[in-house]
């Protein structure tokens, strides 16, 4: 059964995905998006400990049940309350040994990927909630999403694994200048990161410590008479972050790697510091805040 890549149009290894499982997940999601019509749609979470990130998508679509949550009711529905008459419902489902399958909750909306987002925020607020009490470290590893009116899965939502595989040997060894350590550990730290705003962090700091790097090699080269210049900021494809979802008004005045990091300042700094100067905070578990 084919799988197809619905969003965005050329993802990045790593990168959050939105993929569909058939031809028939593909019609049904078309349908439901020409309708316009606003529906109960479930929004269901694979939770684990990790989000992997190497992999193929076949095997990581399938059922993963989660081996230290096991269910003494099988579905189980509990509520998340939020104080006076606002309170969120879940179900967790368990497999045949009662592991739990996924957590899952009804959202309504005209649009399957605002549901999606509607179903990621109410899924981590439980998982949140859960983490403290129980001292569980869990993470959404996948979400599903389904019509009410079906148990065929319309789409997921997953973060896209890398396929890199090697076959290592014979290999006398591997070369690296001490100069560019500090920043192999920090490249490493953000490719294994599975946290978008970590993720950020880590490009943000990896960037800002080039200009340090820059003045150490300038130094150098003009300790040793070399009088050949630096390269400039590079230049930027913007077509590459069209397709990867930038907005025109987000890429309106980038065109090199600093008119980018440049419009992440805000962000970056909110991330950094949790608390903004405005008062604002960054809420880890809404994308939209």
């Amino acid at each position: 059964m084919p799988i197809y890549i619905v969003d965005p149009r050329q993802p990045l290894e790593g990168c959050l995905t939105l993929v569909c499982n058939g031809d028939s997940a593909v019609n049904a999601l078309k349908n439901i998006e020409q309708d316009l019509k606003p529906r109960h749609f479930r929004v269901r979470a694979t939770v684990a400990d990790v989000i992997p990130l190497i992999g193929d998508l076949e095997s990581l679509l399938g059922p993963r049940p989660f081996p230290n949550i096991m269910l003494n009711e099988d579905p189980l529905q509990i509520f998340l309350h939020h104080g006076g008459h606002n309170a969120t419902y879940y179900r967790f489902v368990g497999d045949e040994s009662h592991l739990l399958l996924y957590v899952e909750v009804v959202v309504e909306s005209r649009f399957p990927s605002n549901a999606l987002l509607l179903g990621r925020v109410a899924i981590n607020r439980m998982l949140d909630s859960e983490s403290r009490n129980f001292n569980l470290p869990l993470v959404i590893a996948r979400l599903d999403l389904v019509a009410d009116d079906s148990e065929m899965v319309l789409a997921s939502e997953i973060v896209l694994p890398h396929k890199t595989k090697i076959a290592f040997g014979p290999l006398g060894g591997l070369d690296q200048m001490p100069l560019f350590t500090p920043w192999l550990a920090l490249l490493r730290e953000g490719a294994t990161a599975t946290s978008p705003f970590y993720r950020l962090l880590c490009a943000w700091r990896a960037y800002d410590g080039i200009q340090v790097l820059r003045k150490t090699i300038r130094e150098q080269a003009e300790s040793l008479g070399i009088t050949d210049r630096l390269p400039k900021d590079p230049e930027l494809d913007l077509t590459v972050l069209r397709e990867a979802g930038a907005s025109e008004e987000f890429l309106a005045g980038i065109k090199r790697a600093g008119d980018l990091f440049g419009k992440l300042t805000e962000m970056r700094n909110g991330v950094g510091h949790f608390l903004l100067e405005s008062g604002a905070h960054v809420y880890m578990s809404d994308g939209r805040a």
